[in-house]
């Protein structure tokens, strides 16, 4: 099943008092919540992934399940990260055991499930051309040798 990563999917993986402090507290005036970038950035990186292994991508900005899990931990390491300060070591495993996840899935390691319906945009798989080269010579153009 393909689903839309939703701020709640976010706020399991933060305490609520977490949450506040990286969506309002840390921003400058004039500056917006910065949770929808974040996850629009995230979610196209996931889809690239599993377009990249050769999958068919679903509609809109949806990601497989079996990848919420990671994607929500890449989600939250990057909005830690924006605040200047350091970042606990759980949350870096985290976001490192999700980039693997992604690389599994990009080289067809990890199977995920296809959507209902697929997006209209597929990403092409790129496939060898093999163009023969023209031969100038023959075995009667060789008369003499």
């Amino acid at each position: 099943m393909w689903i839309t990563i939703t701020t709640d999917d976010v706020k399991t993986r933060l305490s609520g008092a977490e949450f506040a402090a990286y969506t309002t507290k840390a921003l400058s005036a004039g500056q917006s919540d910065p949770l929808p970038d974040i996850t629009a950035q995230v979610v196209r990186e996931v889809r690239g992934h599993v377009a990249g292994g050769g999958n068919t991508i679903g509609d809109g900005l949806t990601i497989p399940d079996e990848l919420l899990a990671a994607a929500v931990d890449m989600i939250v390491f990057r909005l830690t990260t924006r605040l200047g300060i350091s970042v606990k070591e759980d949350r870096k495993t985290a976001n490192d055991q999700a980039k693997t996840l992604m690389g599994q899935v990009g080289r067809g390691e990890f199977k995920i499930s296809g959507p209902e319906s697929a997006a209209s945009e597929q990403a092409a798989t790129p496939s060898p051309v093999i163009i023969s080269r023209t031969r100038n010579f023959s075995r009667e153009a060789q008369d003499g040798l």
